[in-house]
Protein backbone atom coordinates (compact mmCIF):
# COMPACT_ATOMS: atom_id res chain seq x y z
CA UNK A 1 0.00 0.00 0.00
CA UNK A 2 1.27 3.47 -0.89
CA UNK A 3 0.34 6.33 1.45
CA UNK A 4 1.07 10.05 1.08
CA UNK A 5 0.90 12.60 3.89
CA UNK A 6 0.72 16.25 2.87
CA UNK A 7 0.85 18.86 5.63
CA UNK A 8 2.86 22.06 5.86
CA UNK A 9 3.58 21.41 9.56
CA UNK A 10 6.51 19.05 10.16
CA UNK A 11 5.20 17.96 13.55
CA UNK A 12 1.86 16.78 12.17
CA UNK A 13 3.43 14.97 9.21
CA UNK A 14 5.71 12.99 11.51
CA UNK A 15 2.92 12.27 14.03
CA UNK A 16 0.70 10.85 11.30
CA UNK A 17 3.58 8.81 9.85
CA UNK A 18 4.42 7.41 13.28
CA UNK A 19 0.79 6.45 13.92
CA UNK A 20 0.57 4.67 10.55
CA UNK A 21 3.89 2.91 11.20
CA UNK A 22 2.60 1.75 14.58
CA UNK A 23 -0.54 0.26 13.02
CA UNK A 24 0.93 -1.13 9.80
CA UNK A 25 4.59 -1.52 10.78
CA UNK A 26 4.95 -5.14 9.76
CA UNK A 27 3.04 -4.79 6.49
CA UNK A 28 4.34 -3.68 3.12
CA UNK A 29 3.46 0.02 3.42
CA UNK A 30 5.32 2.87 1.74
CA UNK A 31 4.78 6.32 3.26
CA UNK A 32 5.89 9.49 1.52
CA UNK A 33 5.61 12.90 3.16
CA UNK A 34 5.12 16.26 1.47
CA UNK A 35 5.04 19.80 2.82
CA UNK A 36 3.68 21.19 -0.45
CA UNK A 37 0.76 19.88 -2.48
CA UNK A 38 2.39 20.76 -5.79
CA UNK A 39 5.13 18.21 -5.14
CA UNK A 40 2.52 15.58 -4.25
CA UNK A 41 0.71 16.22 -7.54
CA UNK A 42 3.96 15.76 -9.48
CA UNK A 43 4.77 12.50 -7.69
CA UNK A 44 1.22 11.15 -8.04
CA UNK A 45 1.45 11.25 -11.83
CA UNK A 46 4.41 8.88 -11.90
CA UNK A 47 3.63 6.80 -8.82
CA UNK A 48 -0.02 6.95 -7.66
CA UNK A 49 -0.97 6.50 -4.01
CA UNK A 50 -3.69 4.36 -2.47
CA UNK A 51 -4.38 6.65 0.49
CA UNK A 52 -3.80 10.39 0.97
CA UNK A 53 -3.79 12.38 4.20
CA UNK A 54 -4.25 16.04 3.22
CA UNK A 55 -4.13 19.09 5.43
CA UNK A 56 -6.97 21.39 4.43
CA UNK A 57 -5.18 24.66 5.11
CA UNK A 58 -1.73 25.06 3.52
CA UNK A 59 -0.07 28.17 2.07
CA UNK A 60 0.72 27.23 -1.53
CA UNK A 61 -2.25 24.98 -2.34
CA UNK A 62 -4.97 23.87 0.06
CA UNK A 63 -5.94 20.24 0.56
CA UNK A 64 -9.37 20.61 -1.04
CA UNK A 65 -7.81 21.89 -4.27
CA UNK A 66 -5.27 19.07 -4.20
CA UNK A 67 -8.06 16.53 -3.65
CA UNK A 68 -10.07 17.83 -6.59
CA UNK A 69 -7.06 17.66 -8.90
CA UNK A 70 -6.15 14.17 -7.73
CA UNK A 71 -9.74 12.98 -7.98
CA UNK A 72 -9.63 13.94 -11.68
CA UNK A 73 -6.64 11.60 -12.03
CA UNK A 74 -7.95 8.72 -9.92
CA UNK A 75 -11.34 7.76 -8.59
CA UNK A 76 -9.79 4.97 -6.54
CA UNK A 77 -7.57 6.92 -4.16
CA UNK A 78 -8.87 7.25 -0.59
CA UNK A 79 -8.60 10.80 0.73
CA UNK A 80 -8.52 11.76 4.42
CA UNK A 81 -8.68 15.46 5.23
CA UNK A 82 -6.76 16.75 8.24
CA UNK A 83 -7.60 19.97 10.03
CA UNK A 84 -7.47 21.52 13.45
CA UNK A 85 -10.58 23.57 12.66
CA UNK A 86 -13.98 22.57 13.94
CA UNK A 87 -15.66 23.35 10.60
CA UNK A 88 -14.58 22.03 7.24
CA UNK A 89 -14.92 24.82 4.68
CA UNK A 90 -17.64 24.42 2.09
CA UNK A 91 -16.27 23.91 -1.38
CA UNK A 92 -17.72 22.92 -4.68
CA UNK A 93 -16.97 19.26 -5.28
CA UNK A 94 -17.39 18.20 -1.65
CA UNK A 95 -20.53 16.44 -0.63
CA UNK A 96 -21.24 16.53 3.08
CA UNK A 97 -21.86 13.31 4.88
CA UNK A 98 -22.20 12.62 8.57
CA UNK A 99 -20.56 13.74 11.78
CA UNK A 100 -19.15 11.20 14.21
CA UNK A 101 -17.87 11.84 17.71
CA UNK A 102 -14.98 9.75 18.96
CA UNK A 103 -14.16 10.85 22.51
CA UNK A 104 -13.54 14.58 22.27
CA UNK A 105 -12.74 14.41 18.54
CA UNK A 106 -15.40 15.28 15.98
CA UNK A 107 -14.99 13.54 12.63
CA UNK A 108 -16.82 14.84 9.57
CA UNK A 109 -17.17 12.38 6.75
CA UNK A 110 -17.35 13.97 3.32
CA UNK A 111 -16.87 12.78 -0.18
CA UNK A 112 -14.92 14.33 -3.05
CA UNK A 113 -16.49 13.95 -6.48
Amino acid sequence: MRIAICDDEDLFRFQIRDAIDKIYGSMDVIIDMFSDGRRLLERFDTNPYDVLFLDIEMPAMDGITIAKRLRDRSEDVFIVFLTSHMHIPDAQGLQGGTDTTCGNVRIHHCYVN
